[in-house]
């Protein structure tokens, strides 16, 4: 039996009645005003969840257009994506149709671009949580969630049905990577004051915790060649290693990624991501690859270079077209993409070295102009001396 809900008033409890929500949206607009109705957590720190988007477009292939939509993602502030659908139980699509179009979602997430999340991010949250959490680590971890696939599926209604509850904990119990659950927000109100209940729907969360967050970790070299060894990678060890120890030699820091079950390193020249070497599963298999954003590099470059431009520079290698023919040179709309195995060739990794160089080169030439420039505008228009 349900509990009731009294509003104290003047030393009077006045009974506070249930209302429906009287469309999805004034449902879907609380939870995007307030996602932390939707936290199921294990401590204060981690219950907290942070907006991205709200009618996330999902495209169907990893270069196609937006043709699905997502009520709500979130990001924990652990790194993990949050995928949130919102149903009233009035709507008969809650029972069997939402769980599987919540999948279908969620097997789409790997190709989501983290720059573009992280733009979405900026722009739909306050600027002190915006200060407080985007930083590049933040987003490495999101980024290697999303490829190794790990994230938290939620269900949100005013009533969740006993045939949705036993979906969700059947995914919840079957996933081990996906966290899955629903959450119930029901609305209570008297004549000049409301209220919203949260009740989590779902398996226990004691023990599914304590293995979900193993998962995070700050990845170092033994675990990065482990992991490439135990998905039948280790042939592109020698070539992980030379990358890291040529960006170093030439001035880039190099460091590895912390969160997730993917591990990673990326390459910074004066604090700026220049790329990310990381392993993780796609439909073909696990790879580990080599990765540039675009948009991130064309920033620090010169006006003279386009993204196609860019793109050819970067993939400018001897056996570029053989690697296109085999898929191991991919492209998403933000990223350029070269799996590990295509530097196994000499030839091949001297002409990445040869590109990594010219691109720092490019990069500092820039900088330098952009200081000239800069230090310009500064100076009085009479100067004396």
């Amino acid at each position: 039996m349900d509990n009731r809900l009294f509003f104290m008033r003047s030393g009077t409890a006045v009974e506070m009645n249930e209302q429906t929500y009287e469309t999805e949206d004034r449902l879907q607009k609380i939870l995007a005003e307030n996602p932390h109705l939707l936290a199921r957590a294990w401590n204060e720190k981690d219950c907290r969840l942070f907006l991205i988007q709200r009618e996330m477009g999902v495209a169907e292939s990893e270069d196609g257009s937006s043709c699905f939509s997502l009520d709500h993602l979130l990001v924990g502030e652990d790194g993990v994506p949050v995928l949130v659908e919102v149903k009233r139980s009035s709507d008969t699509r809650i029972r069997r149709e939402v769980a599987g179009q919540m999948l279908d979602y969620a097997c789409r997430a790997a190709f989501w671009n983290v720059d573009e999340l992280r733009e979405m991010f900026q722009k739909n949250n306050p600027p002190e949580i915006v200060e407080e959490i985007d930083a590049d680590e933040f987003w490495d971890t999101v980024s290697a969630n999303l490829k190794a696939e790990r994230m938290r599926l939620v269900f949100a209604a005013d009533k969740i049905p006993d045939s949705l509850r036993v979906l969700i904990e059947f995914m919840d119990r079957s996933m081990s990577q996906i966290e899955v659950y629903g959450v119930e927000i029901r609305e209570y109100k008297t004549a000049d004051a409301a209220l919203l209940s949260s009740c989590i729907v779902g398996n226990s969360l004691t023990k599914k915790s304590a293995s979900y967050k193993q998962g995070f970790r700050t990845w170092n070299q033994s675990d990065f060649k482990n992991y490439l060894r135990e998905h039948e990678l280790a042939s592109v060890i020698p070539a992980a290693e030379d990358i890291w120890k040529y960006a170093e030699s030439i001035g880039m820091v190099c460091a590895f990624g912390r969160g997730g079950s993917c591990p990673s390193y990326s390459a910074k020249l004066q604090n700026q991501k220049l790329f990310e070497v990381a392993a993780y599963w796609i439909k073909a298999g696990y790879v580990c690859t080599i990765s540039f954003t675009i948009p991130n590099l064309l920033s620090q470059l010169g006006e003279s270079w386009s993204e196609n431009k860019l793109r050819t520079f970067l993939t400018d290698l001897p056996g570029r077209q053989e690697a296109e023919s085999r898929r191991h040179v991919r492209s998403s709309p933000k990223n350029q993409y070269i799996d590990l195995c295509v530097f196994l060739d000499k030839a091949n990794m001297n002409a990445l070295q040869k590109i990594l160089q010219d691109l720092c080169t490019a990069i500092s030439e820039t900088q330098l102009l952009d200081n000239v420039h800069n230090a310009h505008k500064t100076l009085p228009l009479n100067p004396t001396f």
